[in-house]
């Protein structure tokens, strides 16, 4: 079989499982249903595997993405080895995101700041520090923003 047919075959496989899916809101339904095995939510949802139903409907019992924007976490505020660039982020839980951005990072990441928040208070920061973003959310750290992090809480270490 040539890589062409294969390629097509999977392909019209791939549309034929689409077609014969239960839908959308009814799979929703099994597969946030925690008292359901994975399998077993599977097993009510034809049509759809485990990877296609998480990346459609997210981790079960979680809303797929980000927290809407009136819910309430948590501003922190991050430093490579503690010094140097700034990073303004949201997160819920503060520790599961320091926990993930070190993953991809070479330095020891160090939070020196966290106060309650929403994400419109985290734009609202980075449209008052733009003139000192290096990229993303990353920002010089400048005498305006040290004077800033000087009134943010430290952080608990804790959520």
């Amino acid at each position: 079989m040539t890589p062409d047919a294969a390629a097509e075959m999977q392909r019209k496989s791939a549309e034929a499982r689409v077609k014969a899916r239960l839908p959308e809101d009814q799979a929703r339904q099994h597969w946030m249903n925690t008292r359901l095995t994975i399998p077993q939510a599977l097993a009510k949802m034809p049509g759809w595997v485990r990877q296609s139903a998480y990346n459609t409907f997210g981790k079960r019992g979680l809303a797929p993405g980000r927290p809407k924007k009136g819910d309430d976490g948590k501003i922190y505020f991050i430093r490579a080895n503690g010094k140097g660039a700034v990073k303004i982020g949201y997160a819920v839980s503060v520790l599961k995101r320091v926990r993930a951005l070190q993953i991809s990072h070479r330095h020891r990441l160090a939070v020196v700041g966290v106060m309650k928040g929403t994400q419109k208070d985290e734009k609202d920061l980075h449209k008052r520090f733009a003139h000192l973003r290096l990229g993303g959310e990353w920002f010089d750290c400048k005498a305006d923003l040290l004077e800033f992090l000087a009134t943010v809480p430290k952080w608990d270490g804790k959520s």
